[in-house]
């Protein structure tokens, strides 16, 4: 969503997240039936480089990007990515059913009233979600269709794909940080027993973004700032964050099954570097739900890595092997 090059397409594609203190990278091969982790790697970047998930210093960006794509052997790669959630605005719409021009008209109206930006300066993506139907308009019938909708501000775009292409890359995707996460669990060899509805944490620094799927799709989202005396387990605030960060899970979960109260979530997935032990336990004595570690590696064959490189994929790495996974399957 957001941003779809389909007609470059580089040697290497990989996936990319970037935070205030670093990028991860990832590339995926696929084999046969099989995704194979090929590459990955991690570069710190200087303070005030990205903010809040916007691009202050694209020079700056652009240089670390070059660095580790030397690092780990990687030349013009093409580049999936995702946008922090604090510049994401993601809305659920309920519409009449309409040709597929007159629907991306109303999509990108109403996307005004919840990003009060002119047209010019806000990027707006959407995906109908009609479940087994197929998008069709037939004049005279009265039919409605829900369809989800993302936005950002056109300048938040435009600073990451600079820094891509700055570095030697190609842009090819955009997309939001839940769907990334969530394709690591239907690429998983254990997809067969993926829950039908499903909460998704990933937890970390600045942020904690916590997302509800029902079949796959996206139905829930909200993004929590993490203050740094909440974050630091050094000052005392690793019990702060882990106590907030419960509460707020069980809220969500209380509020969705008391509005959804016949499609019941089943499983919680935590993810991050805030993934902590005790986070979990507090969510066990609260829901009647099963809660566990989300595994992104899964679904993948790994050659070589060993347990310190593993775990740390585990916990850092979700996001940038959801986006290398996306560039594997799909190709954008």
């Amino acid at each position: 969503m957001l941003f779809v090059n389909r007609w470059l397409s580089r040697r290497h594609k990989i996936g990319i997240e970037v935070s205030s203190d670093s990028i991860k990278m990832v590339q995926i091969k696929r084999q046969r039936a099989e995704l194979v982790l090929w590459r990955w790697g991690k570069v710190t970047i200087p303070v005030n480089v990205v903010e809040g998930g916007l691009v202050l210093d694209s020079e700056q960006l652009a240089k670390a990007m070059g660095q580790l794509f030397s690092s780990v052997g990687v030349k013009n790669p093409g580049i999936m990515a995702a946008i922090p959630g604090q510049q994401v605005v993601i809305r659920h719409l309920k519409l009449p059913m309409m040709p597929w021009k007159e629907l991306k008209n109303a999509v990108h109206f109403h996307a005004l009233s919840f990003l009060p930006l002119s047209p010019e300066e806000t990027v707006v993506d959407f995906i109908p979600l009609l479940g087994d139907r197929e998008f069709t308009f037939s004049p005279g019938k009265h039919q409605s269709m829900e369809v989800l909708t993302v936005a950002t501000r056109r300048s938040v775009v435009q600073g990451w794909a600079e820094s891509f292409i700055r570095a030697g890359g190609t842009p090819l995707a955009l997309e939001i940080e839940p769907l990334a996460l969530s394709r690591t669990l239907q690429t998983s060899r254990l997809r067969h027993k993926e829950p039908s509805n499903y909460l998704l944490a990933n937890l970390n620094a600045q942020l904690a973004q916590i997302s509800i799927f029902k079949e796959g799709i996206l139905r829930y989202n909200r993004v929590l700032t993490i203050s740094a005396e909440i974050w630091n387990p050094a000052s005392g605030g690793g019990s702060a964050f882990s106590n907030r960060t419960a509460t707020e899970i069980w809220k969500l979960v209380e509020y969705y099954q008391m509005e959804n109260p016949n499609e019941p979530i089943e499983q919680v997935y935590l993810t991050g570097e805030g993934m902590q032990q005790l986070i979990t336990d507090q969510l066990t004595r609260r829901l009647n739900i099963p809660v566990q570690q989300l595994d992104p590696l899964a679904g993948l064959k790994i050659p070589f890595a060993t347990p310190e490189d593993l775990e740390e994929l585990r916990t850092s790495y979700g996001v940038a092997l959801g986006l290398a996974i996306r560039g594997a399957v799909t190709g954008v």
